[in-house]
């Protein structure tokens, strides 16, 4: 198992500790070169199985004759300093289910290709020497009512057009990719912690509200302050910090509120972002956001008090500008586009941050693509799982000012 300890094409990543976008913990970004092989998917596969360098994040074509799993390896060794840290692997999207393991335990699994996961994996980490990641990606087969046969009829079927009233799961447009599509990243962070940050700005009532989300994860209930703060992009009103026991293992919500008179709006002509910092004992989170506020009157769209025809273009992913999405930006807003929709599934997380930096407003989709009659309709499980994908989606995108429809 040596070249599996070792399967960064190299080196061993040895990596320093990062700020993630959003983020003021410390993370390690794992993106960059792994090893991968197709294989089956019920055990990792050995040092001779033929692992090749690949890119992560990035996808491969599913195969129609299998194998119907991608196994992905690399290692990396955890910093000194994050010593007494509870320590996270976050998998932000994998097509289109997956299996976690860390010095061969498995910590954690999820099915559904677009929802960013977190696993607890500090009990299975070395402190001081190599750690070897494997992720085991499954194609769209494992999204499927059991005993649905996944191979086309014939060489010259449509992609899933056999498949009737059977997959479980939203799949988007791209349905045939499979692999690591997002983000891998290690995060370190206290027992106690900020989960969510949701930010509502109201131009109609001169108000911003907050609504902040901490967990527990320590053995014994605590109490902390909740203190958020805008810390960049202009003056704002100041926000009292709010006092909260959150049991062991559980977690509490704090509301905020304060009048804003005067905010720096932000618009496509003018996308102005602030950054809120909220901190709970030892942990900080960042969020920017925009104040903004768009609503209907009538048959019309109004952004901020003014009235808007939403000129706009649409694309299915465009992996090309995945690098640059302001070049694709650029390209709209340069023949009068002044929105844009994001078609057919979830696309890649820097879109919707870049369109929030260039004042480009989105229309944003789920993974719930045109597959009608393949969908399994007739059956409850779809439903549920559409609903939790729809939820995550929404909690996972709801502060970018970009996103209106």
């Amino acid at each position: 198992m040596n070249r599996l300890l070792n399967c960064v094409v190299g080196c061993t990543l040895l990596l320093c500790a990062l700020t993630v976008a959003g983020w003021a913990r410390e993370s390690l970004s794992l993106d960059g070169h792994w090893e991968y092989v197709y294989a089956a998917s019920d055990r990792p596969p050995t040092a001779d199985a033929g692992w090749q360098p690949v890119r992560v994040p990035s996808v491969q074509q599913w195969r129609p004759e299998g194998p119907h799993c991608i196994w992905y390896c690399t290692t990396f060794s955890v910093p000194a300093a994050w010593a007494g840290r509870q320590v996270v692997l976050k998998v932000q999207g994998v097509k289109f289910s997956h299996r976690a393991f860390v010095n061969g335990a498995e910590v954690g699994r999820h099915v559904g290709g677009y929802e960013p996961m977190g696993y607890d994996v500090t009990s299975r980490l070395s402190p001081t020497g190599v750690n070897q990641l494997l992720i085991a990606a499954e194609d769209w087969t494992s999204l499927v009512t059991p005993g649905t046969p996944v191979s086309p009829p014939a060489p010259t079927a449509e992609f899933v057009s056999w498949v009737n009233d059977a997959l479980l799961y939203p799949i988007g447009s791209h349905g045939s990719e499979v692999g690591i599509w997002q983000s891998v990243s290690l995060e370190a962070r206290p027992a106690v912690w900020v989960d969510d940050v949701f930010v509502k700005a109201s131009v109609r009532e001169h108000r911003l509200r907050l609504q902040i989300t901490v967990k527990n994860d320590g053995p014994t209930a605590a109490q902390v302050a909740v203190t958020p703060q805008v810390t960049e992009g202009g003056v704002a009103p100041a926000l009292a910090p709010q006092t909260v026991t959150i049991p062991a293992g559980g977690e509490a919500v704090t509301r905020f509120q304060a009048d804003w008179a005067e905010p720096h709006l932000w618009s496509p002509q003018d996308p102005h972002l602030y950054t809120l910092r909220v901190q709970v004992g030892d942990d900080v989170q960042e969020t920017r956001f925009g104040f903004r506020e768009f609503w209907t009157a009538g048959d019309r769209f109004v952004l901020n008090g003014q009235p808007i025809n939403l000129l706009a273009t649409a694309s299915h992913p465009m992996a090309e500008y995945d690098d640059d999405p302001a070049r694709a930006y650029a390209i709209a807003k340069s023949v009068g586009c002044v929105a844009m929709r994001l078609h057919a599934q979830p696309w890649p997380e820097q879109w919707y941050r870049v369109a929030d930096e260039t004042g480009m407003l989105l229309i944003f989709e789920s993974a719930l693509w045109c597959y009608s009659p393949n969908y399994a309709l007739t059956k409850d499980e779809f439903w549920r799982h559409a609903r939790d994908h729809l939820t995550a989606q929404i909690r996972q995108h709801r502060n970018h000012p970009s996103i209106v429809i």
